[in-house]
């Protein structure tokens, strides 16, 4: 079941960021292992994995995407719940929508009513950054190719490249 991998990923960052500890297999004593087949341990660990190897990065996109707060301010339960979403984002490629609708869902379980509102903002400006960054890659590696184009960044919305983006190399 993908939710309840999703929230033991999820509970493991925030035991990671708690004491520092890194685990290397799921607490059977926490968790209901009958409920995870061999695909959600390794879901569970692909985004576990993800975090603490990226967490820096992620710690740094959460300081710029939280305007005035510091990431070491942010309540830990929500730093988890972002650290995971970004990791399962970026390592699973689940579609953003998804991830971020369960993640906010365990907001509201585990942490404040302005959470919600927060981690929700902080998420789709990490989706809409990385989307524009995907674009631009494209756009670059099509270039190489000698396509003799580039992308316009200010034209990406949403993910979405429209054909006026596409302008032709000034040589």
């Amino acid at each position: 079941m993908r939710k309840y991998a999703r929230e033991v990923a999820f509970s493991m960052v925030y035991g990671y960021l708690m004491t520092g500890d890194r685990e290397d297999k799921i607490p059977e004593e926490l968790f209901d292992g009958r409920k995870l087949d061999s695909s959600d341990a390794d879901f569970v660990f692909d985004v576990y994995n993800g975090v603490i190897g990226c967490a820096d990065r992620y710690e740094e996109l959460i300081g710029k995407y939280s305007e005035g707060f510091r990431s070491e301010r942010i309540y830990r339960v929500d730093k988890a719940l972002l650290l995971s979403a970004m990791s399962e984002i970026e390592t699973i490629k689940t579609p953003a929508p998804v991830v971020i609708d369960e993640i906010v869902s365990f907001a509201k379980k585990y942490s404040t009513e302005k959470s919600t509102g927060f981690i929700n903002g902080i998420l789709g400006s990490f989706v809409r950054e990385r989307e524009k960054r995907i674009a631009c890659e494209a756009a670059e590696e099509d270039k190489n190719r000698n396509f003799g184009i580039k992308l316009d960044p200010r034209s990406v919305k949403e993910g979405e490249i429209l054909q006026k983006a596409f302008i032709p190399d000034e040589e």
